[in-house]
């Protein structure tokens, strides 16, 4: 009665804003884990393995739960602990989500981290030049 597996859909928005809460448990590493961050710029939290993109993009109990892969006792023991916040009334987990994903993958922080590689490239160059 808690939990609903939905299938496949094409309106992930949407989903996301049905869901209390996300769930991540893959078996292979992801190199980003999209999910994740989509679910956090929604203000949802989200259960996931920790290996790959997810130990980047979530904080352990702090903007969601990350449970060792492979260990379903462990992923469990997580959706419990989601479940008592939620039903708590606890819903800040979802806000320092999306406070997380909008500082590191807004468009404007996007922007600013790329310019600030290319700024480090030319200060190299010119070091080297004057060399």
């Amino acid at each position: 009665d808690v939990i609903r597996l939905v299938g496949h859909t094409d309106d992930m928005a949407a989903a996301y804003a049905w869901a209390d809460a996300v769930i991540s448990p893959s078996v292979r590493p992801e190199a980003f884990g999209r999910v994740a961050v989509e679910a956090g710029a929604m203000g949802k939290p989200v259960v996931a393995t920790a290996h790959g993109g997810a130990q980047e993009t979530i904080i352990n109990r702090e903007t969601g739960l990350l449970a060792p892969p492979g260990d379903a006792s462990a992923l469990a023991d997580a959706l419990v602990d989601l479940y008592t916040r939620k039903t708590g009334g606890d819903v800040r987990m979802g806000e320092k989500a999306r406070a997380r994903i909008s500082s590191l993958y807004s468009r404007a922080a996007m922007c600013e981290a790329t310019l600030r590689v290319y700024d480090e490239l030319l200060r190299e160059k010119e070091k080297n030049a004057l060399c």
